[in-house]
């Protein structure tokens, strides 16, 4: 028997059976799946089954419905591993996730990073021009080195990638590229979608098998500031940064460093790769 999974933006996750002729998706409270969301119509759509198998519809709502990424206008017919959206809830048809992503806290007042570079300077430099703020040992010149490479590496995606070719054949790719040469123990890559545009993950590399059960929590702040400054930010010590230090996604997992480098279409940010280590 399929299943719908359902993602929150925030509280728990949860399946449920589809054993009804009908699901209904809503803010109202007589809905099959309540979503308690400011941008989510009262009946805003249905799930039923259909001739091959179960489809979704939009229920004339204010702000739509998507699946895959794509606002919906008629009867859709759902495959294994479709994400229909509704409001920042991400409903998966008969496809779990086995690692999820939560954005948490809001943006907070600016301060310095290790590395700021506009996504327009990525596209024309071939090397990265770095300053180093305050004074640091050898031992973490080196290490600041090394994450400046792979912070170049990262840039290089987002530059060569997603200007050449189609980015529904490079996701999966991007992400193998990026876990093979980055020290990191997990990464993200989302993409920009829904009414009100929201980042939603794509696809998600764990590196740590000890990590793998972990809800994986992602600084709303370094995402912020990369979007807002257009720019690729590294952080190297996100612990003891004044910007960062005090931010709940940092303290709780101990994330030491930080990547967030936008995904440029040579027009605007279509979506962000967002990479931390704990080491």
């Amino acid at each position: 028997m399929p299943k719908l999974y359902v993602y929150q933006k925030k509280g728990e996750d949860y399946s449920i059976p589809l054993k009804k002729d009908r699901i209904s998706i809503g803010r109202s409270a007589d809905n099959d799946i309540n979503i308690l969301d400011p941008f989510c119509s009262g009946k805003h759509a249905y799930i039923y089954p259909s001739e091959e198998g179960w489809a979704v519809r939009d229920n004339a709502s204010k702000n739509g419905t998507f699946l895959n990424g794509k606002k919906i206008k008629a009867e859709v017919e759902l495959k294994k591993g479709d994400e229909v959206l509704v409001g920042s809830t991400r409903i998966v048809f008969d496809k779990e996730i086995p690692t999820h992503v939560e954005m948490t806290e809001a943006p907070s007042s600016s301060a310095n990073v290790n590395t700021i570079m506009q996504v327009e300077e990525v596209l024309t430099k071939s090397e990265i021009d770095t300053t180093i703020k305050g004074s640091l040992a050898p031992v973490d010149l080196e290490k600041v080195r090394t994450e400046h490479r792979a912070f170049s590496i990262m840039s290089e995606v987002s530059k060569a990638l997603l200007l050449h070719q189609p980015i529904s054949e490079l996701l999966d790719n991007i992400m193998d590229l990026i876990c093979t040469h980055l020290p990191m123990d997990r990464g993200v890559l989302m993409l920009k979608e829904g009414n009100p545009a929201q980042f939603i993950p794509k696809v998600i590399r764990v590196n740590d098998k000890n990590l793998k059960d972990q809800k994986i929590l992602v600084s709303q702040s370094i995402i912020n500031m990369a979007v807002d400054k257009n720019s690729s930010i590294l952080t190297s010590d996100a612990m003891a940064d004044t910007r960062f230090k005090a931010m709940e996604s940092i303290i709780k997992f101990n994330i030491h460093s930080a990547m967030c480098v936008p995904l440029w279409n040579n027009r605007e940010i279509i979506g962000i790769i967002h990479s931390i280590s704990t080491s």
